[in-house]
């Protein structure tokens, strides 16, 4: 991956972060919305994992897919699946 991209990519993880931490802000529970999309991306994450024995499709426990599942959650894992999707 180029320096550009890796620019670029940086620059949206960061602001999807940014805007995922603005919504939890705005709702008045920002920790419960925190532990909640911690959750449901681990869960779906390791759900994938499952499921992939029988579609062969896994994303696998990485450092960078933990992080990043547990930072979007459920939107984190489908575009995991679609960035995984689009490069094979």
């Amino acid at each position: 991956m180029g320096t550009g991209m890796s620019m670029l990519t940086g620059l949206l993880i960061g602001a999807g972060m940014m805007t995922v931490l603005v919504a939890m802000i705005r709702t008045g529970r920002p920790l419960r919305q925190l532990l909640s999309s911690f959750v449901q991306g681990i869960c779906a994450v390791a759900a994938v994992d499952v499921i992939g024995v029988f579609t062969g499709v896994s994303l696998g426990f990485s450092w960078f897919s933990m992080i990043s599942c547990a930072a979007f959650g459920m939107p984190g894992v489908i575009s995991m699946l679609l960035m995984h999707t689009i490069t094979l």
